[in-house]
């Protein structure tokens, strides 16, 4: 019975176009809007793991009152400046973040798009999991549109109060308040269907005039945030940790002292907390500020925190992912981006998508990661060759669990049968064979064999372990010094190796990046 119930409630997370957890009570999978605990993983909406920057998805400025609690938004493409990963994705479903007052037991919503009821799935309330405690969404799943159909389209929302009156039915009360002075201002996160993007949009509101005599000064955050988008295939799990975090709130605090801000430091303005808040895959610190408001003041500072910001924002994404990604990172996406809403206000964000793979070794196989049920480690070592002359350099092999591999013909592979390094074959002399290190069994010499001319491949073949003999098992490189592994190794940039593992059939060959462990 417990087993059905669970296979119900994807079903019915699938249906509601949800990427979060559905609660089970009394046998009904439901969104459990009040006892729901949420975890404050992810603190700015959408409150999920998603590329939020970027594509081409967004909302008009403005919105149009029908009355009756009815309000109809237009949605608009613009893909002319697009260079980021979601610039080609479609428009599964639409989430705007809302105020949770207005998660009231028997208040609806309901929507059409271009006039036709969106229904089955019908639009919800959510409180999201991994938001802030208090946060609150609306799900409108089932919107099923691309670049093409999806601009100057009518997005129209019916708001209901249960029967006591009780529910928002205006965009004041419903869209979550802003740091801004605008009310009734929606922010809007527009999800493809595998809830890897979520650009997010936002209507201007109802924003009154400036008041003639500001206050005296006004008080908000700078943000400093770094995000990981793990691969589709994730088989080398790469996550924060707090070592890295301390790393990076450390390396940013001496960033900060040492950027000039005009006559002073960006620090002197800033008041950092001593510790950052830090995820699995998201780091972030905010530091408090006060400055004086006066108009021609503002405009200032904003100008000098923005430029100061092209300066942290790109030395934040190298702390995070090294200068040229680090190997651990392959296949992922890392962003970095500072931020302020409030009297000063601006944002600057950079990205990378590290490929570090880029299929080599050159041959006709199935290079990607999780085909075969093996994985290179990140890193390799050295350790001393036999003789006083050689060092050997040693790369660890290690099985993958069964979920993690991609189903295919190689699968259920459970041999090795040879390595592959791009390599720079000038320097095949320097190479002194191969030195295998089985997890069970005897070790093993082999010589080593090259590709043909202009390949550049070094090859380390009749390999022939077994799974047992493989997990767990390194096979290294001996070298003649001084001449090193960094030397010999073509995968760019730096000084990653490319090593890809064979079958048996030699069809399959999932490639790995490997950088040095000093």
């Amino acid at each position: 019975m417990a087993r059905s119930l669970t296979t119900y409630a994807v079903y019915v997370a699938v249906l509601l176009g949800t990427c979060r957890t559905l609660s089970l009570v009394y046998g009904q999978a439901v969104l459990s809007v009040d006892s729901r605990q949420q975890s404050g993983k992810f603190p700015l909406f959408p409150y999920v793991n998603c590329i939020k920057d970027g594509g081409v998805y967004g909302l008009a400025p403005s919105v149009s009152d029908l009355g009756g609690g009815k309000y109809c938004f237009t949605i608009v493409v613009d893909d002319q400046r697009c260079t980021d990963p979601c610039c080609s994705s479609d428009l599964y479903k639409i989430e705007l973040n809302v105020a949770n007052s207005c998660l009231v037991s028997g208040a609806s919503v309901s929507a059409t798009l271009n006039g036709v009821p969106l229904v089955r799935p019908s639009p919800s309330f959510d409180a999201p999991g991994d938001g802030l405690s208090g946060s609150a969404i609306i799900r409108i799943p089932g919107v099923a549109l691309n670049k093409t159909t999806a601009q100057g389209a009518e997005l129209c929302l019916t708001l209901k109060t249960n029967k006591a009156g009780q529910g928002c039915t205006k965009l004041e009360q419903l869209c979550a308040s802003s740091t801004d002075s605008c009310t009734g201002a929606c922010s809007a996160a527009f999800f493809d269907t595998a809830c890897k993007c979520c650009p997010v949009s936002k209507t201007t509101g109802n924003c009154p005039p400036p008041p003639s005599k500001p206050s005296a000064n006004c008080t908000g955050l700078v943000c400093f945030t770094a995000e990981l988008i793990p691969p589709e295939v994730d088989v080398r799990p790469y996550r924060f940790d707090a070592s890295l975090c301390d790393r990076a709130t450390d390396a940013l605090i001496a960033e900060l002292e040492k950027t000039e801000l005009g006559t002073q430091t960006l620090s002197s303005f800033l008041s950092l907390a001593t510790s950052a808040r830090c995820s699995e895959t998201l780091y972030s610190i905010c530091a408090n500020f006060t400055t004086d408001y006066q108009e021609p003041f503002v405009e200032n500072i904003t100008t000098a925190l923005e430029a100061a910001a092209t300066e942290v924002v790109p030395f934040l994404l190298s702390e995070i992912a090294g200068s040229t990604c680090n190997p651990e990172l392959d296949g992922y996406t890392v962003w970095a981006r500072t931020f302020s809403e409030k009297c000063v206000t601006f944002e600057d964000y950079k990205s990378i998508t590290c490929f570090a793979s880029n299929g080599r070794p050159p041959c006709l196989c199935n290079a990607t990661q999780g085909i075969l049920p093996y994985v290179i480690a990140a890193r390799y070592y050295a350790q001393p060759g036999s003789r006083p002359d050689t060092t050997e350099y040693c790369f660890n092999i290690s099985k993958l669990p069964r979920d993690k591999v991609v189903p295919s013909t190689c699968a259920d592979t459970s041999s090795i049968n040879k390595l592959e390094f791009y390599a720079n074959r000038d320097l095949r002399t320097a190479i002194r064979g191969f030195n295998l290190y089985p997890a069970t069994g005897g070790t093993a010499r082999i010589s080593d064999i090259w590709g043909s001319p202009y390949s550049n491949t070094l090859k380390a073949t009749n390999v022939n372990w077994t799974a047992a003999q493989a997990n767990g098992g390194r096979i290294c490189a001996v070298l003649q010094n001084p001449v090193t592994m960094m030397d010999v190794c073509l995968g760019a940039p730096d000084d990653k190796c490319l090593v890809a593992i064979y079958n048996g059939n030699r069809d399959c060959c999932p490639t790995f990046a490997a950088g040095f462990a000093p």
